[in-house]
């Protein structure tokens, strides 16, 4: 089986060596002993993460693939303009994309969802407030470029992925047919009116995940603490409101609701209190559909340029995900090929376990 080149690196016996020496510079620095051996917790596509056991505690060591190296660099200049809300790396290695991190508790992911919507509740609430504090820090997060999906470009990105599909070989997982291409770009008209939408009304852009995923957000170590939230490889300066469209429609079906009825509804008003500046509640309500295309097509480039590197098997396993972002992007969420739905049918199972390990990576497009 072939493995992406930064895989079999982190196989290494001269790498993992040269982690280890990295680690014990770093808790030399902060007086603190290493307890064991260091342990894989993920080694997926897109990153893997070691444990460190010292006596003060775990820590954990993220190593990103190359398209996501950006990511140690992004948190710690993101963290202390956080509120708190972001871990602040205990130390990053900027040129290998390395980054170690306290070990802060578990994350949603490992819980279910809960029936009491209280605690969904302050996660909406305390992403918007993450939201805005990184939007106000504009100026500051930009030196030096950052990565960018800006609204207005989203149609012409989306024209792009499906030449870019079109024109693999027919053998590749990730190629659609000439007619597939043409009938999903028959959504392009619906993005471009889902940008003036969002253009009319003057909500601040912002840094945003890309997706509220219970995987990136770790619960709280008291009744009195915030949710922290972490994983920001997909990370893109964009619209805000695209970082919820999966999370609600995900809280709509364990609670049997729609958005406009509570308590979902109650979640997405206590996200939209804080951007009440720009326009009452019942108009930023209407932005939230366009906002999710553009999520979708952000959230396409961030998984789509880490699997033109990776190898045929990966690409196999994620393809069925990255056409589903690219016809969800187009408002066409149906409309994928014969060969993708097949592609699905053979590779999901793959998909769903490896995904949970860090599958995307990052369009590095810089916001300006």
């Amino acid at each position: 089986m072939a493995v992406a080149h930064w895989m079999q690196q982190w196989e290494s016996a001269s790498w993992n060596s040269s982690v280890q020496d990295w680690i014990s510079r770093v808790l030399d620095a902060y007086g603190v002993s290493q307890a064991g051996p260091l342990e894989r917790v993920t080694h997926g596509l897109g990153a893997v993460v070691i444990s460190v056991p010292t006596e003060a505690g775990p820590l954990y060591f993220k190593a990103a693939a190359p398209t996501r190296s950006h990511e140690a660099e992004l948190v710690s200049r993101i963290a202390p303009r956080s509120k708190g809300l972001i871990p602040q790396p205990l130390a990053v290695e900027l040129d290998e994309g390395w980054m170690l991190s306290p070990g802060l508790g578990d994350t949603l992911s490992g819980q279910p969802v809960p029936r009491d919507p209280g605690g969904w509740r302050r996660v909406f609430a305390e992403a918007a407030s993450l939201q805005t504090a990184l939007s106000a820090a504009a100026e500051e997060l930009a030196e030096g470029g950052m990565p960018g999906f800006l609204p207005d470009s989203a149609a012409e990105y989306l024209n792009g992925a499906l030449l870019l599909h079109a024109q693999l070989p027919p053998e590749h997982p990730l190629h659609i047919s000439g007619e597939d291409a043409e009938m999903l770009a028959q959504g392009l008209a619906t993005v471009e009116d889902a940008t003036r939408r969002l253009a009319a009304v003057p909500v601040p852009l912002t840094l945003q995940q890309g997706t509220l995923d219970p995987a990136q957000i770790l619960v709280p170590a008291s009744a009195r603490a915030s949710h922290l939230f972490i994983g920001w490889a997909d990370a893109r300066w964009s619209h805000p409101f695209g970082l919820v469209g999966e999370a609600v429609q995900r809280l709509c079906e364990v609670h049997g609701v729609e958005p406009s009825q509570e308590p979902v509804r109650s979640m997405l008003l206590a996200y939209l209190e804080p951007f009440t500046d720009a326009a009452p509640v019942s108009e930023l309500v209407e932005l939230l559909g366009p906002a999710s295309l553009v999520a979708q097509a952000q959230r396409h480039e961030a998984l789509v340029e880490l699997l033109l590197l990776a190898d045929p098997e990966d690409q196999a396993a994620y393809a069925p995900e990255a056409l589903r972002r690219l016809a969800g992007a187009l408002a066409t969420p149906g409309r994928t090929s014969r060969r993708s739905a097949r592609a699905g049918a053979h590779g999901g199972t793959r998909q769903s376990n490896r995904a949970q390990q860090g599958s995307s990576g990052p369009g590095r497009r810089r916001a300006r």
